[in-house]
């Protein structure tokens, strides 16, 4: 698996850095004109960035942890009725969720096909996000803190073997991924 951005013609993948090392990830299609947003943690940091012109129809939580889901409450403010997303196995801790979304469920959001992949260790309910590959492009996966350029999150809610079992998750999809972190450590 490879990290990257740039994939689909219609679809692109911005970094939005938040606080000192945290990524907060804008998806644009222009085929729908919508932009969804994953784990908008510092809104001023990113609510600038969002493209005035196009639709924002989501935002995908990874895990409850404030460094990840605290701007939800402001973001949901700004955009009323705005779907926010997280995992079912969170126990509710997912501030402003509309919709709570289990291993395996597979949805649409501004045009975009995702599926749910649940990755705990980090906490239970981490969720991960995955777009399959579309026509010659690659498959994307939004990791949260389950899995970084130089390794995987801290164990809070989880043991190795917890973790092994979300990596191993991870690994089975196919090796063209395109792998987006939550946080960046390597220097």
């Amino acid at each position: 698996m490879s990290a990257g951005s740039a994939m689909r013609p219609h679809i692109s993948v911005k970094a939005l850095p938040c606080f000192n090392d945290n990524y907060c990830w804008l998806i644009t299609n222009k085929a729908h004109n919508t932009t969804i947003l994953v784990d908008p943690a510092e809104p001023s940091s990113v609510l600038p960035h969002i493209p005035k012109d196009l639709e924002l129809c989501g935002s995908l939580t990874t895990h409850h942890h404030n460094d990840h889901a605290g701007g939800n409450v402001e973001i949901a403010g700004a955009f009323p009725g705005l779907s926010i997303i997280g995992g079912s196995q969170e126990g509710g801790k997912i501030p402003c969720a509309s919709r709570l979304v289990d291993h395996g469920e597979v949805f649409e959001l501004g045009g975009i096909t995702i599926t749910a992949l649940h990755t705990p260790c980090h906490t239970r309910g981490h969720i991960c996000y995955y777009i399959p590959a579309e026509e010659d492009s690659s498959p994307i996966l939004f990791t949260g803190d389950t899995l970084f350029s130089g390794g995987c999150g801290r164990f809070f809610e989880g043991d190795s073997a917890t973790m092994l079992s979300s990596f191993d998750r991870i690994m089975a999809l196919p090796p063209s991924t395109q792998i987006f972190c939550g946080h960046e450590y390597v220097e």
